[in-house]
């Protein structure tokens, strides 16, 4: 086809203003008729018209400079009917009947296009089919489609939503940020189970925070976020048993139970020594009544936290929204933080499903004392993450999200992960950047992925402003001692002042692919990846020092959006080997074997990529375990073992 033509190409718009030729244009108004016949067609069908429409105004455009957007939409209904798709030509008339008769109902261009969203409500069905939702997962999901719209109508400026909608970039949970709503978030519930001194209000606490965050929910070190409490319980039941094993055997009225309690409040933590209580204990027999009294605390207590610690897992697991709850634990080396950590495993073991809930165990070492029973854990397919802190980017506070996401540093204060969040998340199609510059040279390339980063920052701002101009009195249970830098927000306060401490995250999908589209020689990809990514994380430093905010680069997992990305490349390019010939862009680190590269990529894509492990029924304590060694060996920060093709 002749380039030029294109490039020279103008289209005139109803409104009669002239724009340049954009294929991508009509390659997104194919996709979306043969989109609406529910999976009859794949992407070959949706290129073989794409490329019939090209060949057909190269042909009958070549001597003239202007065309119709009217024109366009001709040929491809002609070429929808030629080529027989006539189901997919009623639909492609039909939404273009409708968007004329919206044009003429409302004035303003943003009515019109927000008039889609009724539209999109009247097309999903739901409501007249069978399901197993509940009423109000019915009624969020149509408040989804409103909230999508609204965003789009009257929020995105039209050059990010038309990359969004090119397939250029993606814009994550676009239905939520008008509404305030964050992404995945760590919280931070000392000082809130410090002042309820209650294991259920906190849980609670926690599970209302769905309502608020829209991503992934995590509850950082449950092995020393519970400590506190544990150890408080066994001094009540030791003060409760005491009392009532010497009023059994007749020692009551010889103790001063003021001072033996003051004695136990003044404790720190477990173990105690009984030989501090020499002054109380007058005879053999008190001496077994004491001994009998803090075992039985101790047991009281163990089986307490059990029972709590099985209520977190069965609420997080079956919450009804579904949404996505994941917890840490491994680094707390102390007599409780101990006795925690083998109760979560205890019930970790024994609880059948656990698939909504993640839990990520730190591994500091290969002598690690839980790692045969965390070995144990993952060869049952339990839902098991590792991260190595003994790796030379992860350090004891560090704390993932289960998708592998991180929280790395922070330029606006202290550098903890914990009750940080991720504010917002915009994803970048590299695949994209590599078949339009596969030709062209790396400065071409380098110059547009730096127009593309720039473009994506200014959308981050955008949705960064809309959350942060919201006040703390929009929440109920966010900005309530659980989020970093609370205390700086006052009532009336812009939450902007708490969420800068967040990450904006730009998402890398299909980087391999791109990598492999501009470098022909195999032997020389893997330097050119890291030059990418350094690259990349150049202009990442200079975001950062200029707005005062957080960018990281990332990669996410959520297969919807490598889903799309390659549902566009596929429609516009074809089917390309090794490229496009799968349902969805591989995660990077999936397409690596080398553990070693695992671990650099890892370092220098601060903000998460995720390596999963598949591993088969046929494994053994040990051959995981070996594996676990390989991961602390190469500096691998952090892993997801699956069993299966579930990526």
């Amino acid at each position: 086809m002749k380039k030029d033509l294109f490039d020279e190409l103008v289209v005139v718009k109803r409104s009669g203003q002239r724009v340049n030729f954009n294929a991508y244009k009509i390659a997104v108004a194919i996709k979306n008729a043969f989109d609406n016949l529910n999976g009859k067609y794949n992407e070959k069908h949706i290129n073989k018209i794409y490329e019939e429409v090209l060949l057909a105004i190269e042909n009958d455009y070549i001597d003239r400079k202007t065309i119709n957007v009217e024109d366009i939409q001709d040929i491809i209904e002609n070429k929808l009917k030629e080529k027989k798709y006539f189901d997919v030509y009623s639909a492609f008339n039909e939404y273009r009947m409708k968007r004329a008769n919206s044009r003429q109902a409302f004035s303003a261009k943003s009515q019109h296009k927000f008039a889609r969203a009724l539209e999109k409500i009247h097309n999903y069905d739901i409501l007249r089919n069978d399901n197993e939702f509940l009423p109000k997962e019915i009624l969020l999901n149509y408040g989804k489609i409103v909230t999508n719209e609204f965003s789009k109508s009257y929020i995105i400026d039209n050059k990010f939503l038309r990359n969004h909608e090119e397939g250029y970039i993606y814009i994550h949970d676009m239905e939520y940020f008008p509404l305030g709503i964050v992404s995945h978030t760590h919280l931070m519930l000392d000082e809130f189970l410090k002042r309820t001194r209650s294991f259920d209000e906190t849980l609670n606490f926690i599970i209302d925070t769905k309502e608020e965050v829209s991503g992934e929910i995590n509850v950082p070190a449950v092995d020393s976020l519970f400590e506190k409490y544990v150890f408080c319980k066994f001094k009540h039941y030791f003060k409760e048993y005491l009392t009532n094993y010497l009023k059994v055997f007749g020692f009551y009225e010889y103790v001063n139970y003021k001072k033996l309690f003051e004695t136990i409040d003044k404790e720190e933590t477990l173990p105690i020594e009984l030989s501090n209580y020499n002054n109380f204990i007058l005879s053999s027999q008190m001496d077994n009544i004491f001994n009998s009294a803090y075992n039985d605390a101790l047991e009281k207590a163990t089986k307490l936290i059990n029972r709590k610690l099985y209520k977190m897992l069965y609420k997080f697991q079956n919450n009804v929204n579904n949404h996505r709850f994941s917890i840490s634990f491994g680094t707390n080396d102390s007599y409780i933080g101990k006795l925690i950590s083998n109760e979560l495993i205890s019930n970790i073991r024994e609880m059948e499903y656990l698939n909504k809930v993640s839990i990520i165990y730190k591994v500091r070492s290969k002598e690690d004392e839980l790692l045969e029973d965390i070995c144990e854990l993952i060869v049952l397919s339990k839902n098991i993450l590792i991260s190595n802190n003994s790796s030379s980017y992860n350090e004891v506070d560090t704390e993932y999200f289960a998708n592998g996401i991180r929280i790395y540093e922070n330029s606006n204060d202290i550098n903890t992960s914990t009750g940080r969040m991720v504010v917002a998340t915009t994803s970048i199609n590299m695949a994209r950047l590599g078949f339009e510059y596969e030709n062209k040279s790396k400065k071409q390339f380098y110059e547009a992925l730096s127009e593309m980063l720039e473009l994506v920052k200014n959308e981050l701002l955008l949705t960064f402003e809309m959350i942060g101009n919201k006040s703390k009195q929009n929440y109920r249970i966010l900005f309530d001692t659980n989020i970093f830098s609370y205390e700086k927000l006052e009532i009336g306060g812009k939450i902007r002042k708490v969420i800068k401490n967040g990450n904006l995250c730009i998402g890398l999908v299909g980087l391999n692919e791109c990598v492999n589209l501009l470098c022909p020689q195999e032997d020389k990809r893997e330097k050119f990846l890291l030059e990418i990514i350094k690259y990349i994380n150049n202009i990442m430093s200079s975001f950062t020092t200029k707005t005062k905010l957080n960018f990281f680069i990332c990669e996410p997992s959520d297969k919807k959006v490598r889903q799309e990305f390659i549902a566009f490349d596929k429609a516009i390019y074809g089917i390309r080997k090794g490229i496009t010939d799968k349902k969805k862009y591989e995660l990077l680190c999936d397409t690596v074997n080398d553990y070693k590269l695992v671990g650099t990529l890892q370092k220098n894509i601060s903000g998460g990529l995720i390596k999963n492990i598949k591993i088969q029924k046929s494994y053994s304590i040990d051959k995981v375990k070996r594996i676990i060694y390989e991961i602390i060996d190469n500096d691998v920060g952090f892993v997801k073992f699956i069993f299966g093709d579930t990526l």
